[in-house]
């Protein structure tokens, strides 16, 4: 029982690694995009 908590604990951190990584992925992806002009730019 406890063994399964602590496996269950390790399994969400892991997870959580993930969705980190996807967001830094994410916001790197439209800072790039915005720097490109491709996104929310100004109209000059």
């Amino acid at each position: 029982q406890t063994e399964l908590a602590g496996v269950n604990r390790v399994l969400s951190a892991a997870a959580m690694t993930y969705v980190a990584a996807a967001a830094s992925s994410i916001m790197t992806l439209l800072y790039f995009l915005v720097r490109a002009g491709l996104l929310g730019g100004r109209d000059d």
